[in-house]
């Protein structure tokens, strides 16, 4: 019943959006797929470079188009040259998961030094720079959601290779 009327809802928006009738645009099922894929949101705080914005738009689709997100997962790139974590030790990325309510994780990375890295190493090491944290902190969401210990060499070894991946245009690593 509650698959139907959901099918029956995204069918009228589909109407309603695209001036169509045709009822195959929203299936159910393309409905979860969709919902699972935008259940990553990247957000800016303390005013992050415009261009570091425009670029991870692209690279937000990107992860959106290769890997699932089944749990929500909200990764805050902010502008400060370092974060200080629960422990009150000073890092660049963190991340935790929500257990009250609804479930959900979190990561945040510093990106203060951006407009220092782009400046004085150019974009080749600025951009990838982050692209390849995002990578990092991706890889903690999926060690979470499967239940698997915490493991930074592979963090960072995979968030190595979606960063490769995304630039030289190659097919990403599978989410393990």
């Amino acid at each position: 019943m509650g698959l139907l009327l959901l099918g029956r809802f995204c069918h009228g928006i589909n109407r309603a959006l695209n001036k169509s009738n045709t009822a195959d645009r929203c299936a159910p099922a393309d409905f979860f797929v969709r919902f699972f894929k935008m259940s990553l949101s990247l957000r800016y705080l303390n005013d992050v470079n415009p261009y570091l914005k425009s670029e991870l738009l692209y690279f937000g689709k990107w992860l959106r188009k290769h890997y699932d997100f089944p749990i929500p997962f909200e990764i805050r790139l902010i502008n400060k040259k370092a974060l200080v974590d629960f422990d009150g030790a000073k890092c660049a990325i963190r991340w935790w998961q929500n257990s009250s309510g609804a479930e959900a994780f979190k990561g945040e990375i510093a990106v203060g030094s951006f407009d220092e890295n782009l400046s004085s190493e150019g974009p080749t090491v600025a951009f990838p720079t982050v692209i390849a944290a995002i990578g990092r902190v991706v890889q903690y969401y999926y060690q979470a959601i499967w239940d698997l210990p915490t493991n930074e060499d592979l963090a960072t070894e995979w968030g190595d290779q979606v960063m490769n991946s995304f630039i030289d245009e190659t097919t990403p690593p599978t989410a393990r």
